[in-house]
């Protein structure tokens, strides 16, 4: 995006998104996922399968979050520029304040999904709309509610177009100097399509489990949950229970190379990858 036009825009939105469009005719999402990992800890991957076997017209790559936002119970702690804030509120409504900002300049060449929230809200989270339901039982596993990245860079796939937009987001309102923040913007798009564009292939270290998988419930303590469900079904207490049942299992190299395993096996409309 020119200097001049940039500016311009600068005066009408908080957040302008530059885009940069590049073929596609020698990557794959997979292979763009690779390549583009070494730049964040925190990344993900959205595809989509339609109909028998049909990419959906879009994939999305995202790195290098701006923020890190994190729930547990009403409990957020937001994290940026190497510091964090923690205060309490529900995370519905932090999100319900948060999402406006992300509501910029749509550029001409692509006018898709160009940054913002990704995450995800746990079921725990339940217990900020409703409050007369709590979670007392220990799991074992500390992972937060909810969790969510401000992504501002995206690599976006066009499978119908055959092409690959390259995107970085300048935030307006954060920014003293525009020309500062112009030029990091094309710096980042430079950086994006180097990756990209580059002849040394990504290692990864094959997957496998180092011991048998385990559960969190025997069998005969899962059976007597159905028939409790059963029971509460019946009662009118509810109409549709869906129990789980957790597995785990230590393990040695890549879990990318799981993703990549299940979306072969089984492809389907709603399939992520998402690093912490």
């Amino acid at each position: 995006m020119d200097s001049s036009v940039f500016k311009d825009l600068a005066q009408r939105y908080k957040q302008i998104p530059s885009v940069r469009t590049i073929s596609s005719d020698h990557l794959t999402p997979v292979i763009a996922f690779e390549r583009l990992r070494s730049l964040s800890p925190v990344r993900f991957l959205f595809e989509s399968v339609e109909g028998i076997g049909g990419m959906a017209r879009y994939s999305f790559i995202g790195c290098s979050p701006s923020e890190i936002i994190t729930a547990k119970g009403n409990t957020i702690t937001v994290e940026k520029n190497g510091s964090s804030t923690t205060f309490s509120m529900s995370i519905y409504n932090y999100l319900s304040q948060r999402v406006d900002e992300f509501a910029g300049y749509t550029s001409p060449h692509y006018s898709g999904f160009s940054g913002g929230l990704v995450g995800y809200l746990g079921y725990e989270t339940i217990g900020a709309i409703e409050d007369v339901i709590t979670f007392k039982q220990k799991t074992g596993i500390e992972t937060p509610d909810a969790f969510f990245g401000v992504f501002l860079n995206l690599v976006v796939f066009d499978h119908h177009k055959h092409c690959i937009h390259i995107i970085a987001n300048a935030d307006i309102e954060s920014s003293e100097e525009l020309e500062e923040s112009h030029n990091a913007v094309e710096k980042m798009l430079a950086l994006f399509e180097a990756k990209l564009n580059t002849v040394e292939q990504a290692q990864t270290q094959p997957f496998h489990l180092l011991e048998q998988h385990y559960s969190d419930l025997e069998e005969s303590d899962f059976l007597n949950l159905v028939e409790r469900c059963k029971q509460n079904i019946f009662e009118g207490d509810v109409f549709q229970i869906v129990l789980s049942k957790r597995f785990g299992a230590k393990y040695q190299g890549d879990l990318f190379n799981v993703y990549r395993a299940l979306r072969s096996i089984n492809p389907s409309p709603y399939m992520y990858f998402y690093e912490v």
